[in-house]
C-alpha cells in the first residue's frame, strides 16, 4: 500500500511509457495509498513516467481512467496533453469540476 513497486517492473513501466502508454500504479490495501515518494521503488517508477493512484481503489482507478482516456481520443491529444490530463482527473476527487 505505499507505492512501492517491484524492481523487475521498473524496466517494463519505462518501456510502456516510452511507447506512448499510460502505466497507473494503484494500492491493493483497504487503507493504503501509493504514495510512489516514500521508497525507492516506488519513486524509480514515477521517474520511468508512472502516475500514482494515490488513494483510490483499483475500480475507482478504472473508471476515471476510462473517462479521461474518452477525452482524450476526442480530442486526439499528445502523450503529454495525455499524461497531464489523466493526472487531473486521477488526482481530482469526485464531485470535483474536472472541465475540460
Amino acid at each position: 500500500g505505499s507505492g512501492n513497486v517491484q524492481r523487475k517492473f521498473v524496466p517494463t513501466i519505462e518501456k510502456l511509457v516510452k511507447s506512448g502508454k499510460i502505466v497507473v500504479v494503484v494500492t491493493s490495501c483497504y487503507q493504503g495509498s501509493a504514495d510512489m515518494n516514500d521508497y525507492e521503488l516506488g519513486f524509480r517508477a514515477r521517474c520511468a513516467g508512472a502516475i500514482s493512484a494515490i488513494d483510490m481503489t483499483k475500480e475507482a482507478t478504472c473508471q476515471k481512467l476510462m473517462y479521461a482516456l474518452g477525452h482524450c481520443t476526442l480530442r486526439n491529444m499528445n502523450s503529454d496533453e495525455k499524461i497531464r490530463l489523466i493526472e487531473k482527473i486521477l488526482h481530482s476527487p469526485i464531485g470535483d469540476d474536472i472541465s475540460i
